[in-house]
């Protein structure tokens, strides 16, 4: 296990995403991408908390996506695109 995201992973990952999600792989995945590639200052706990919306929600400002804190295709696509 590297920390990093590969791509045979990612197939797997990218589902919907929302607040109030708790000890999920692919929100371990999102936040790994926030902390590690967008310099987030989010914890890595596969929890779907207050914070990790935040990020979210700034993310998808960034990236002139629709706001709304919940990881949807398009956000996945800006997340994984700009690597």
């Amino acid at each position: 296990m590297t920390g990093r995201v590969g791509a045979k992973t990612w197939e797997k990952l990218i589902v919907p995403l929302h607040y109030g999600m708790e000890n999920n792989a692919a929100v371990r995945g999102l936040q790994v991408q926030l902390r590690e590639v967008y310099n987030y200052d989010v914890k890595i706990s596969g929890d779907f908390g207050r914070i990790t919306r935040a990020d979210v929600k700034d993310f998808q400002k960034k990236h002139d996506l629709r706001v709304t804190g919940r990881v949807n295709e398009a956000t996945w696509q800006a997340l994984i695109g700009d690597r």
